[in-house]
């Protein structure tokens, strides 16, 4: 079960996703936020459009070594 912390970063990855919305096709528009050991935000990205990076590639960039220790994939 995903932590209120967990939730809020999703929803924030869903609303940084519509700064990619009419340039991202054939791709969907993303968002991705990362978050530290302690459930910090440490980055955050968008597919900007399309033949660009994809959103996690952005947030890792945008995290740098702050994503080091992360939680990686959840199971939900």
């Amino acid at each position: 079960m995903p932590t209120s912390v967990e939730l809020a970063a999703m929803r924030r990855a869903i609303i940084i996703s519509a700064s990619g919305l009419g340039g991202t096709s054939p791709n969907p528009a993303v968002g991705c936020v990362i978050l530290d050991a302690e459930g910090r935000t440490v980055g955050e990205g968008y597919h900007l459009h399309k033949g660009a990076a994809h959103a996690e590639v952005n947030a890792l960039a945008a995290a740098g070594n702050h994503a080091a220790g992360g939680g990686g994939e959840q199971p939900w």
